[in-house]
């Protein structure tokens, strides 16, 4: 239990922390997160599956190796999520949904470490003090869930889980329709600005892991105008009205793989970077609206597709 103990306050360490930037093998290492994170998930809830069986199967071996397995995927969830830790420090997440995924990453091994700790000291004779430790591994499952729909929405996209489900149970379910999903919801296109209902949440989704108000990577933040105007420790990313001139864009259309190339790990599609250039070659304001803006046929082609196409001219 000592060793499990170091081990988590490593993690919070990592999590407080961060990663150390100058550390050529930093990247690399968080790139095994996807390869680690499958394995402590597999055999904690094989370990739960295993446990609850046996109490009706009474199966002596099944028993045994019930502590066996959690001490394992706990230990595996603490490298799983150390290696995450690491790789959120070089990857173009949305901030929100990384911060929730990385509370779930601290979670889980905690949860994982008190189910082994548990599970060690509780009778065998079916006794109530079988009930902490059944608490404790209804949680640690409901754990295992929900940070597996986050991660999944974190590198996939939001819907990822529910994105196929059939008409009929996401309208039992209460979840818009597929057709609804990429709609931008614009009840006076008058009243509506360009930057904070297209532009703004792009650069956040993509960028806002890196450069946010709390981490500044290279100085520059881009979760506001403020930040985007103000530029970084290289001077100002935007020039308004020449998008081509703007380091924004440059380093948007950088070759993937380029040094300077961003995102670094996930290049943006080719619709979010004529939207970004759009507004910049317009002005980069922040008060323009939908309805006063001029709009290209390639511009007007991706604001159908999130059911802007009905705006007056």
């Amino acid at each position: 239990m000592r060793w499990l103990i170091g081990g988590l306050s490593v993690l919070v360490v990592l999590a407080l922390a961060g990663g150390d930037h100058g550390a050529v093998l930093w990247p690399f290492v968080g790139r095994f997160h996807p390869l680690l994170v499958h394995f402590p998930l597999a055999v904690l809830l094989m370990a739960i599956g295993v446990d609850a069986t046996q109490r009706w199967t009474r199966a002596d071996a099944a028993r045994k190796s019930v502590p066996m397995l959690l001490l394992l995927g706990a230990w595996s969830a603490i490298v799983a999520s150390g290696v995450g830790l690491v790789l959120a420090d070089w990857g173009s997440y949305d901030p929100e949904i990384l911060q929730r995924h990385k509370r779930f990453g601290l979670l889980i091994p905690a949860l994982a470490t008190l189910a082994y700790w548990t599970r060690t000291r509780q009778p065998s004779d079916g006794s109530a003090s079988q009930i902490p430790a059944r608490i404790v591994a209804t949680l640690l499952v409901a754990s295992l869930l929900a940070g597996g729909h986050v991660g999944g929405t974190l590198a996939r996209g939001d819907g990822y889980l529910t994105r196929h489900l059939p008409a009929r149970v996401r309208a039992l379910a209460g979840l818009p329709g597929e057709t609804d999903r990429t709609r931008v919801h614009v009840t006076n296109a008058d009243a509506t600005p360009v930057y904070d209902s297209l532009i703004q949440p792009m650069l956040t989704s993509r960028c806002g892991a890196c450069h946010n108000a709390d981490r500044k990577k290279g100085g520059l933040v881009l979760t506001n105008i403020e930040g985007l105007r103000a530029g970084g420790r290289q001077g100002k990313v935007v020039v308004a009205g020449r998008a081509d001139d703007s380091e924004l864009i440059i380093r948007l259309t950088l070759p993937p793989g380029h040094t300077d190339a961003m995102p670094p790990d996930r290049a943006m599609s080719g619709a979010e970077v004529a939207m970004i250039r759009w507004w910049i070659d317009q002005g980069a304001s922040k008060e323009i609206s939908l309805a006063a803006i001029a709009r290209p046929a390639s511009i007007r082609r991706t604001l159908t597709a999130y059911g802007l196409d009905e705006l007056p001219t």
